[in-house]
């Protein structure tokens, strides 16, 4: 059965008088999940990309009008309260940074929209005016079809940015948002505890 209709309370555990659902994720390091070939401190690390695809994947199956938690499970022998600090301020720095560059790329959604929709316009006009006061074989028989073609490309591509890529685009900006809000903690058990699952 397709997990997307399922109710998302059978698949998240759920918090009712918060109204949230804790995504839990098992590691067994602090730095497993950021990507292996990044050595910046934790505060500046990428997130490993895997890791960030299953989140926004638990995102889009949680109702967005509910909270999330981000809860790690951990083995009790490497809890390390100074690393735990750091790790959580570095998911927060690399949530509100992938929000930054998310606004920045549909804010040029936005400028590319209408460059497109206004030299579009600009492109069927200068075909109309070529065919109205140019006459002969050449280049007033083919100058117009290509201002003709050229503006109804320009046309789809704004039609492109605003239904499609615009749409991603803030989709992927309002989990972006819950995640730079989310609650993230970090929970320590014994390996057979860990092997039993949450």
């Amino acid at each position: 059965m397709d997990s997307k209709r399922l109710d998302p309370k059978t698949l998240y555990r759920y918090d009712a008088p918060s109204n949230r659902y804790h995504i839990d994720i098992a590691i067994a390091y602090y730095r497993d999940m950021y990507n292996e070939w990044d050595f910046a401190p934790f505060r500046n690390r990428d997130l490993e990309r895997t890791l960030m695809e299953y989140l926004e994947e638990c995102s889009r199956e949680i109702p967005m009008k509910a909270g999330i938690e981000i809860t790690f499970f951990m083995p009790r022998e490497i809890h390390d309260p100074s690393k735990e600090e750091r790790s959580v301020a570095g998911l927060k720095n690399y949530f509100r940074y992938e929000l930054l560059k998310a606004l920045g790329r549909r804010r040029r959604h936005y400028r590319n929209f209408a460059l497109y929709l206004l030299f579009g316009i600009a492109f069927i006009s200068g075909a109309f005016l070529v065919k109205t006061f140019l006459h002969g074989p050449f280049p007033a028989n083919v100058l117009p079809e290509g201002l003709h073609i050229g503006g109804w490309v320009l046309f789809w591509e704004a039609f492109t940015i605003a239904f499609f890529r615009n749409r991603d685009a803030s989709e992927r900006i309002r989990h972006l948002r819950r995640f730079s809000h989310a609650r993230i903690d970090y929970v320590y058990k014994d390996p057979s505890q860990l092997a039993k699952g949450f």
